[in-house]
This record gives C-alpha cells, sequence and structure tokens, in this order.
C-alpha cells in the first residue's frame, strides 16, 4: 500500500503522513513554546501590583510607578501567537514561536528597566525597590528564555531531515545558514532578540548539511 504524503507546502517536497506532534519540528519545541506561552501568563498578571518604588526627584515624599495596560496587552497576544505558534504542523510556525517569545522576554524586561529609572525617581537612588509586578515580570522572562532553551533543544534532537530531500544539493549553500549568520550578526550589533533563532537556524543547517552528505554548503555560516 503506498504511503500517503501530505500536499507541498510553500515548494517544500512532499513529505509521508506522520503522527502530528511529529510533523514540524517535533512534539519538544511544542514543549518549548507552551512552557514561554506560561510565562506569558504570568507577565498579563503583572499589573496587578506595582512596578518600583523610590525615593522622588522632586526631593521629597516617594514615587511609584504602576504598570501600563499594555503589559497585560502584549502578554494575551503572545500568548495566543505562541499556543497557535505550537499547534501549527509546520516548522515555520515554530521558528516564528521561538522568535516571539525572546522577543516577549527582552520586552517584560524592558518594562522593569524603564520602570527602574523612569525619570520621577530619584536618579541613582540605592533604595528604589523592584515591587511585586516587576517581580512577575522577571520570573515572565525567565520561564519563557526557558521554554526558549526547551524549544532549541528540541529543534536539535527533533524531526531529522529526509536524506532524498538534498539529492540535487551539491553546489548550493543552505539558506538557513545565511539566515543563521544574518541573524547573529543583527543580534551582536543592533540588541535585537534575533539570537534564539539564529541559533535555531544554525542547528538545522548543520543538521541538513549533514544529511545531504555534506553536498550541501554553508557550514562554516552556521
Amino acid at each position: 500500500m503506498t504511503p500517503h504524503t501530505q500536499p507541498p507546502a510553500f515548494g517544500m517536497s512532499p513529505t509521508p503522513a506522520a503522527p502530528f506532534a511529529a510533523r514540524g519540528l517535533g512534539v519538544v519545541v511544542r514543549a518549548g513554546l507552551l512552557v514561554s506561552a506560561a510565562g506569558a501568563i504570568l507577565a498579563s498578571l503583572a499589573p496587578v501590583g506595582d512596578l518600583a518604588e523610590g525615593p522622588s526627584r522632586l526631593g521629597f515624599g516617594s514615587a511609584v510607578q504602576e504598570p501600563s495596560i499594555l503589559v497585560t496587552v502584549l502578554a494575551l497576544i503572545g500568548l495566543a501567537l505562541l499556543v497557535v505558534a505550537a499547534a501549527m504542523p509546520w516548522s515555520w510556525a515554530h521558528y516564528s514561536g521561538i522568535a516571539i517569545a525572546a522577543t516577549l522576554a527582552s520586552f517584560y524586561l524592558f518594562f522593569v528597566i524603564v520602570a527602574r529609572t523612569d525619570d520621577e525617581l530619584f536618579e541613582g537612588a540605592a533604595s528604589v525597590t523592584l515591587k511585586g509586578g516587576s517581580i512577575l515580570l522577571i520570573l515572565a522572562a525567565l520561564v519563557t528564555m526557558a521554554g526558549v532553551v526547551v524549544a532549541l533543544v528540541g529543534n536539535q534532537h527533533g524531526a531529522q531531515p529526509d536524506p532524498a530531500d538534498f539529492a540535487d544539493a551539491a553546489g548550493k549553500t543552505s539558506g538557513k545558514a545565511i539566515a543563521a549568520l544574518v541573524l547573529g550578526v543583527v543580534s551582536s550589533f543592533s540588541g535585537l532578540p534575533t539570537a534564539p533563532l539564529a541559533v535555531a537556524f544554525a542547528t538545522r543547517a548543520g543538521l541538513d548539511i549533514k544529511a545531504s552528505g555534506n553536498r550541501l554548503g554553508g557550514r562554516r555560516m552556521a
């Protein structure tokens, strides 16, 4: 009996049907994205407490930094996007989820830093205290990045490339290796949170090159 194949998506070659959890980059990557989604839930709760408190710049009393509702809005949007990315059966959706998670973690920490250095607080005051909202955002960032790490591990050990897809790879350079190089350079020189995605593409490029029997180029880029 001939194995059923999935229709090609975005120019990709048809692949044999597989259990849903095995498609895309694998079940561990999905789990990592869902861990990051749990971080988004924590971040959405940040507005229940203040972010920071310290001496006022005016020289008397204290100033309290309250979280913006924007924190909850961004966290809930991120939560929805991460759940959708984890549910999708395509690798591009999982890559997108890794990028979204890394961006969200950066935003959580950004809100904490802004609150800690706000103009209303006395500059350089050692007595500025991070309050409950900031603690939740820091925990959310840690949980989110833990999910990214899980996803990157799953990316390496999950679904493996099919050597048959690289039969005509001689003389070609891995697009994922090029993407990894560009994203790594962007992260290094701009500070944007593209490093996790660069690692993900570099890992998959290495797997593709190995599966091709080194006919596919780009190992040094990766």
